[in-house]
Parts: C-alpha cells; structure tokens; sequence
C-alpha cells in the first residue's frame, strides 16, 4: 500500500510491481500478488516510461469489488467464438490437447477475419496477435510440435 514514507499516510494507491523494488522496503506495505491476469499487467508495463516506470497513458480500473476464487477467471467475454483468456499464462485447463487449442486459436482467428471484414481492424489486430501469442506458447514446446504434426499426417 502506498504511503509518502511517514507513518500514518497511507492511503488507496497501491502498486503493481514487476520487479524487486528494494527501495519500498521498510516504508510499504505489501498485501497481494497476481494470481491471474498477469498478461494484462505486462501489457500496462509497454506504456511504461523508462525513466520513472510509470504508464504514459491513463491505465484505470473500471469496475471492481470482491471476486470469490472459485467463481473467477479471465476469459474472454466479448460474445464471439473466443472462449480463451487473452494470455496463455492465464489459461488454466491443462487436460485441454494441443489439437483442441488449436482449433480454439482457429476460431479466433476466424472472429479476427470477421472483425477485418467488417473495417474493424483494431479488434481484428487484438485477435491476431492473441492467436500468435498462443501458437507461441503451444509451439515452444518440442513435444507439442510432434504431436499436431502426427495428429495432421493421421487426418
């Protein structure tokens, strides 16, 4: 929890850190860490400066309130085909086969395509780079490249 160094100040402002940040030892008090969505504050960490570390842009909270563990996850909710959280870290179904992800990485590209044909081009670029960030992560693993490639060969 943020503070300005003297007892008795501290307020609503907390941070997000990245890194160690020594210099906030003794003077703030840590109460959390992310346990999903880290995807999203990496995306707030590109509009960082990198003098001071803060965005260069207004990152704001929304809406929020309490969110019980067992009814929260970070799924995409936009209405289309896409049922995946925009960072694979987040994805949490570990049963899921590659074949599987592959065919959901498969439907939003097809909602990116819909996006672009209808001149929505931002929404179309945010599902594209969301289908690469996932082929990113299924395909740095060796296994997983054997696997699909039998799987297509077999089909």
């Amino acid at each position: 929890m943020a503070n300005s160094g003297t007892p008795h100040t501290n307020g609503s402002q907390f941070c997000i850190t990245t890194e160690t940040c020594y210099h906030l030892d003794g003077t703030n008090v840590v109460f959390g860490r992310v346990l999903a969505g880290i995807g999203i504050v990496r995306e707030i960490q590109r509009y960082g400066d990198s003098e001071h570390g803060r965005p260069t842009v207004d990152c704001v909270i929304q809406d929020c309130g309490e969110i019980l563990t067992s009814s929260w996850d970070v799924c995409c909710r936009d209405g289309t085909a896409d049922c995946l959280p925009e960072y694979p870290s987040d994805h949490q179904d570990h049963n899921i086969s590659v074949a599987e992800l592959i065919s959901c990485i498969k439907d939003i590209k097809n909602v990116g395509n819909c996006f672009f044909g209808d001149g929505e081009y931002k929404s179309a670029v945010r599902k594209y780079q969301k289908c690469l960030r996932y082929l990113n992560h299924v395909f740095n693993d060796t296994e997983n490249i054997k696997e699909t490639e039998t799987q297509e060969h077999c089909e």
